[in-house]
């Protein structure tokens, strides 16, 4: 009686977690999902500040280097290049 007894609560364990198993199989795909797409949106708010401020730094850069192109150009003491 006891053998029986024995398969009986292992046949419980094992309808408790097939039923375990099968209720946290589709959140967990959601909460792969979910990351997925954070992970995403992120990259691409990422990317897209990072073109922006590209474009920006290479203006700066154009603009710096013409404000000391025409500061070595108009010559004169007070105009050194040294001091910005």
């Amino acid at each position: 009686m006891a053998a029986a007894a024995r398969i009986e609560v292992y046949q419980q364990m094992q309808a408790g977690a097939e039923q375990s198993a099968s209720r946290v199989g589709v959140p967990m795909f959601w909460k792969i999902v979910g990351i997925v797409a954070v992970v995403w949106v992120g990259l691409a708010v990422l990317g897209a500040l990072l073109d922006n401020l590209f474009g920006i730094l290479v203006l700066g850069a154009v603009i710096f280097g013409g404000y000391l192109l025409y500061k070595a150009v108009s010559g004169g003491d007070k105009h050194d290049l040294t001091r910005l």
